[in-house]
C-alpha cells in the first residue's frame, strides 16, 4: 500500500489508499479508531476514561453506556474487517467489549494517519444578543458582540471589574487559591452568558496551575457543554478543547504528548474574532459614538434634547464594554485599564447632559488607578493622571465628601495616598511621566494642574516655581498659548509679560 489510510474523526470515515472513502454507521468510530491508532503507537490500551473525557470534549454530554459501547465497538470491528486484506483488527480481553481495554493489533504493515484539519469544530454563535436600553426596559436592541452583563448599567459594571480585579490581582501574584476564593461572588452578579463561561475558563486555568488537574477537566469541559447559540464569543469553546490538552499534557507529559501530536485540536481560522483589532476597533468606535453625539448635543436646545444623542451614549457605552470583555479574556491589563480610563471620559463627557454624575465618573476614575497599583498597568501614558487631575480640581469639593484615601480598599472610590489626587505627590508623578514627552500641550496640563493644586492648597514660594516653569514652556512654544486658550484652558494660564 503506497498511501495511507486516512482517519477523518469529525466525518466519522476513513478514505483507502485506493481513494475509496469508508463512512462509518456509529456516532464516534472513526475518533475511536484514531484514539486506538494513537495508543497502538505508544504500545498501550485504550482506557475507557481516556476515551470518555475525549469523546465530552467533542460534544458527548453523557457517558456511553453499555449497549452504546456495544454497538460501537461491533461497528468499528467490523468495519475494519471491510478493509481490504484486513490489516488490522480490535481486540479486547473476554466479556471487555463494552469496558474495555481496547488495542489494535497490525497482522501486515499498514500506514494510518489522522486528518487533523477535519478535526477542527464548527463554532457558530448566534446572528445577534440584545440587550436592555438603560431607562427603556421596552426596547430590544440588537448587539452581536460579546458583552459582560445581562443588564446595561455603568455602575453594575463598575462593581464587576472591581470584583474580577481583585481575583485578577491575586492570579497575577501567583495566589491562585485566593483567585479561584474570589471568582466565585461574582457568579451571583448578572453576568453575560459569555463572561459566566469566561470565568469557568479561568477557573480552570488556575485550578491546572495548582496541580488540580480534576478540577480543571470539569470547569474546561463545562464551558465545551455551553449552547454555542448563547454565546457571542466563538473563541471561548475552541479555547476549552485546546485547554483540555494542555491539562492532559501537564498531567502526564510523559504519555499524553504521543496522543496529543497527532490528535490536538488545531485553532479554526475562521472564528470571525480578530483577538488583535477586536478590543481597539470597539474603543475606536466608542469614541466616535462620544464625539458624535457631543456634536449634535452642542447643536440642540436644551443640549442633549435630541433623541440621538441617548442613543449614541449608550452605543458608546456598548462598545466599551465588549472591548473591556476582550481586553479581560486575554488578560492584557494595560488596554483593560485604557478602556477603563475611556468609559471614565466618556462619562465626564455627558455630564453636563445629566447623563452621569460626579460620584459614578469617580469611582471610574479610581477603578483605572487601582489597575495601576495592582496589575501595574498603565506605565506608557499619563493622560489617566491628566484627566483624573483635571476632574478632581474642577470638583474638589464635592468629591472631598466622597473620597477620602484612608477608606476601606472595598470603597468604589478608593485610591491609594500616592495615587490619589487629593496629595500634591499625585501632580509631581504626573509632570515626571511626561518629562520626556515631545507632545508639549500634555505637558502644559500636567503643569496646569499643579499650579491649580498649589494655588488652593500650598504656599507662595511652590506657586512662583510652578509658574515660572510653565512660562518657560509656553515661550518656547509658541503656538501652545493659543491652543490651550482654544481648549478652555486659558483662565489658568499666567498672564503674557
Amino acid at each position: 500500500m503506497n498511501n495511507p489510510i486516512r482517519i477523518y474523526p469529525e466525518r466519522n470515515g476513513i478514505t483507502l489508499p485506493d481513494g475509496s472513502v469508508m463512512r462509518f454507521t456509529q456516532r464516534w468510530e472513526a475518533t475511536l479508531l484514531a484514539m486506538l491508532l494513537m495508543q497502538a503507537r505508544a504500545n498501550r490500551d485504550l482506557q475507557t476514561d481516556m476515551l470518555r473525557i475525549e469523546l465530552e470534549r467533542r460534544g458527548q454530554t453523557q457517558p456511553l453506556n453499555r449497549t452504546q459501547y456495544s454497538r460501537l465497538i461491533k461497528s468499528l470491528t467490523e468495519g475494519l474487517d471491510r478493509i481490504p486484506g484486513r490489516p488490522v483488527l480490535l481486540e479486547y480481553g473476554p466479556r471487555k467489549a463494552t469496558v474495555g481495554p481496547w488495542r489494535l493489533r497490525f497482522k501486515t504493515p499498514c500506514a494510518f494517519e489522522v486528518d487533523k484539519s477535519d478535526m477542527i469544530g464548527s463554532i457558530e454563535a448566534s446572528a445577534s444578543a440584545s440587550f436592555v436600553g438603560e431607562g427603556d426596559q421596552s426596547k430590544h436592541i440588537p448587539w452581536p458582540y460579546p458583552l459582560m452583563l445581562s443588564v446595561r448599567a455603568p455602575d453594575a459594571l463598575h462593581k464587576l471589574l472591581s470584583a474580577c480585579l481583585i481575583s485578577d490581582a491575586f492570579a497575577a501574584q501567583g495566589n491562585f487559591h485566593s483567585a479561584l476564593e474570589t471568582l466565585q461572588p461574582i457568579y451571583s452578579q448578572p453576568l453575560s452568558c459569555d463572561l459566566r463561561v469566561m470565568l469557568n475558563l479561568r477557573e480552570a486555568l488556575y485550578s491546572k496551575r495548582l496541580g488540580e488537574f480534576t478540577e480543571a477537566r470539569a470547569f474546561a469541559l463545562k464551558v465545551l457543554k455551553a449552547d454555542p447559540a448563547q454565546l457571542q464569543d466563538p473563541t471561548l469553546r475552541q479555547h476549552a478543547s485546546f485547554l483540555l490538552d494542555r491539562i492532559d499534557y501537564d498531567e502526564s507529559p510523559g504519555t499524553a504528548h504521543i496522543r496529543l501530536w497527532d490528535l490536538a485540536n488545531a485553532p479554526s481560522p475562521t472564528l470571525g474574532a480578530d483577538l488583535r483589532t477586536a478590543p481597539d476597533w470597539h474603543n475606536l468606535r466608542a469614541l466616535l459614538a462620544r464625539r458624535r453625539l457631543l456634536g449634535i448635543a452642542t447643536r440642540q436646545i436644551p443640549p442633549g434634547s435630541d433623541p440621538n444623542v441617548q442613543k449614541l451614549h449608550h452605543h458608546a457605552l456598548l462598545h466599551l464594554e465588549t472591548a473591556i470583555y476582550w481586553a479581560l479574556s486575554l488578560k492584557d491589563w494595560e488596554k483593560l485599564q485604557a478602556f477603563v480610563a475611556n468609559v471614565a471620559f466618556h462619562l465626564q463627557s455627558v455630564l453636563p447632559l445629566g447623563l452621569s454624575n460626579v460620584r459614578q465618573i469617580f469611582a471610574w476614575y479610581a477603578l483605572m488607578m487601582n489597575y495601576a497599583e495592582k496589575l501595574d498597568a498603565g506605565k506608557d501614558s499619563a493622560w489617566e493622571y491628566l484627566f483624573l487631575g483635571e476632574f478632581w480640581l474642577d470638583h474638589e469639593q464635592e468629591l472631598r465628601q466622597t473620597s477620602q484615601p484612608a477608606c476601606s480598599a472595598s470603597d468604589p472610590f478608593y485610591i491609594i495616598q500616592e495615587m490619589h489626587p487629593a496629595y500634591e505627590n499625585f501632580y509631581l508623578r504626573a509632570i515626571e511621566r511626561i518629562q520626556h514627552c515631545a507632545d508639549y500641550r500634555q505637558v502644559a496640563i500636567a503643569q496646569i494642574n499643579y499650579l491649580r493644586f498649589i494655588q488652593a492648597h500650598l504656599g507662595p514660594k511652590k506657586k512662583a516655581a510652578a509658574e515660572k516653569a510653565l512660562c518657560a514652556l509656553l515661550q518656547n512654544v509658541p503656538s501652545l498659548r493659543d491652543q490651550l486658550e482654544a481648549e478652555g484652558y486659558g483662565a489658568y494660564l499666567p498672564r503674557q509679560a
